[in-house]
């Protein structure tokens, strides 16, 4: 867990403390069908995990960081990576949110996720 996504999970409890976040999240079918592919080719692959997931309105977030250090997520292979993961939570029927260094710790950004996980969840459940 990075210092962003800590401070992300303490805002998100402040707006939202009825929607409980599950982190590091991997229970998306695909991604290990993937990982099993990927790993009969290399054995250093990794499983995908999400840093944030609420399973009950099937949706992820993800934090994008060193978006501005030239970090893993914007490295030619760090973005294929992330595109090949968040592709296939798609297509399992996943919502996949992605927050920057900026967005992730902004009320504004907060609200609007957790606004859309709330009526997801709702629709769910009935």
């Amino acid at each position: 867990m990075s210092a962003l996504e800590d401070k992300f999970h303490a805002e998100w409890k402040l707006h939202w403390p009825q929607l409980e976040l599950v982190r590091e999240f991997s229970d998306v079918p695909m991604w290990e069908e993937d990982f099993q592919e990927r790993y009969a080719k290399s054995k250093r692959s990794k499983r995908y995990r999400a840093d944030f997931a609420l399973p009950g309105s099937r949706s992820l977030i993800e934090i994008q960081g060193g978006t501005y250090m030239r970090g893993r997520h914007v490295s030619g292979s760090g973005y294929d990576r992330d595109a090949r993961k968040y592709n296939l939570a798609m297509i399992s029927g996943w919502k996949v949110y992605l927050l920057t260094s900026t967005t992730a710790t902004d009320a504004i950004w907060i609200e609007k996720i957790g606004k859309a996980c709330w009526l997801d969840q709702q629709l769910a459940s009935q």
